[in-house]
């Protein structure tokens, strides 16, 4: 008879701590994404002033540079629109498994509320 009740309540901690494990991971890959994007934006930036500076260097033409100086904004720009697709997408992937993880819970918390089996699993 003990041996049951500590297995239930050995299940019933294993259970509790399986969607804090997945939240944990879930703000891992959240917060790695977010460095990533980050980073590769301040690189994007960093470019742009590199390649900026070497015009100003080589082009003697003002109407010629400001013709090459538009060219590259657009191109920044067109990286820039890039750059906030993809983090748009990645928070959405987050918001997803996010929501995943409180479906579940609630799923857990309406079973166990009805007398139904709590077992949780992600």
């Amino acid at each position: 008879m003990n041996a049951d009740l500590f297995g239930q309540w050995v299940e019933t901690n294993r259970a509790a701590w399986v969607p804090v494990v997945r939240w944990q991971e879930v703000t891992a890959e959240t917060t790695q994404k977010a460095v990533a994007q980050g980073l590769a934006v301040a690189q994007d930036y960093v470019e742009f002033g590199t390649r900026n500076a070497q015009l100003l260097g080589e082009v003697k033409d003002p109407s010629r540079w400001a013709l090459e100086q538009g060219k590259l904004a657009s191109e920044f720009g067109q990286k820039m629109v890039s750059r906030t697709a993809d983090y748009l997408k990645f928070a959405l992937e987050t918001q997803d498994a996010f929501g995943q993880i409180a479906e579940t819970l609630a799923k857990t918390a309406a079973g166990t509320n009805n007398g139904g089996d709590s077992k949780t699993t992600l």
